[in-house]
């Protein structure tokens, strides 16, 4: 599921700028992340429902367990989006063009693909700001998602259903986040400044939420961070959807997605096993290994914003080109060139 998901999601970012149009990608990042995490309570609502059902049949030879139903419904799902999928017109050919001939398969290919991919994002300081940035931004918000729980309970006193007025906060924030840049879509600005910016909000919210002891103000702090995580994320993708050359998207978003779930993997992995070598190393309120681990994973996020500012900060004062419009002046630049090295000489007629 995860080598399938890692090819889909750098093929759908590569090819949705040919559907959009132009300036509307910030738009259309909102409403496909509003969407995507839009769906995730009416799913788990969907879920329980069939498993009520599918609990009704079990034993009846039908259906074998309570979430088979759930199961079977959720595939037919991910068919139905193919079929969608797969009805989008892709561009047409111009009269009399070839069917381009098929060509082998190369299985090395993806591999030289992806390394490719990596060196342009090597090459491009801003591109490897804004990849490191949400690569930097999931490993210390990912220490949330694994200790949140335990945070609510032992810290805040709030039980399990305080960790669900949290996890509620953040979504709400992420979701009025991205549902305000989608009203917004024609948003104008730099979007690696809009970013970085978004990074330190993000990292203050979390770094805040985690100093609070009881769930009103850790929910308002959160509520705050998910605005900023939100804003994060649509202006991340977008920067990279409309700088990065269309032969390289792919490449770029792969290289992204691999960093990305490498991180949140390594910050689960971790944060569990950090929170009791802290414990106990400073005087009270700061005497919780929970606590520090939680500041520990603010901190960072604001590093990395602060930075990802920092690497553009030499770019505030030049006039905003795409990447069409450095190509055009690099053209014209060769063009002027070209035309002053064929000047007339004294002799010539």
């Amino acid at each position: 599921l995860e080598a399938l998901t890692l090819l889909w999601q750098p093929s759908r970012e590569a090819w949705v700028p040919n559907l959009v149009p132009e300036g509307g990608m910030v738009a259309a990042n909102s409403l496909t992340l509003v969407a995507a995490y839009g769906m995730l309570p009416v799913g788990a609502l969907a879920f329980a429902l069939l498993a009520k059902v599918g609990g009704i049949f079990t034993g009846s030879g039908m259906i074998d367990g309570e979430v088979a139903l759930a199961f079977g419904v959720d595939s037919l799902t991910f068919l139905a989006s193919a079929a969608l999928i797969a009805s989008i017109p892709g561009p047409r050919r111009v009269a009399g063009q070839k069917r381009p001939a098929a060509r082998r398969v190369d299985l090395p290919a993806p591999l030289r693909d992806f390394i490719e991919g990596v060196r342009f994002v090597l090459a491009h300081p801003t591109v490897r700001g804004i990849i490191l940035g949400m690569a930097a931004a999931l490993f210390g918000a990912g220490a949330f998602f694994v200790l949140g729980q335990r945070f609510s309970i032992a810290l805040l006193g709030a039980g399990r259903a305080g960790f669900g007025v949290l996890i509620t906060a953040l979504g709400c924030g992420v979701g009025l986040g991205m549902l305000a840049l989608a009203i917004g879509g024609t948003l104008r600005g730099r979007r690696e400044v809009l970013f970085a910016a978004s990074l330190i909000a993000t990292g203050v919210a979390i770094t805040a939420s985690a100093t609070t002891s009881s769930v009103i103000p850790a929910a308002a702090w959160l509520f705050v961070g998910g605005l900023g995580a939100g804003s994060t994320y649509v202006m991340g993708f977008t920067y990279l959807h409309e700088e990065v050359e269309d032969e390289l998207r792919g490449r770029t978003f792969a290289a992204l997605y691999t960093v990305v779930r490498t991180s949140l993997l390594a910050s689960v992995t971790l944060a569990g096993l950090v929170v009791p070598l802290l414990d106990d190393i400073f005087q009270a309120p700061f005497d919780s290994g929970l606590r520090l681990t939680l500041l520990a994973g603010g901190a960072i996020v604001f590093i990395a914003g602060a930075a990802t500012l920092w690497g553009v900060r030499m770019t505030l004062h030049r006039p905003k080109l795409t990447e069409t419009g450095y190509r055009a002046l690099r053209e014209a630049g060769d063009a002027f060139t070209s035309i002053r090295g064929k000047r007339r000489t004294p002799g010539d007629s």
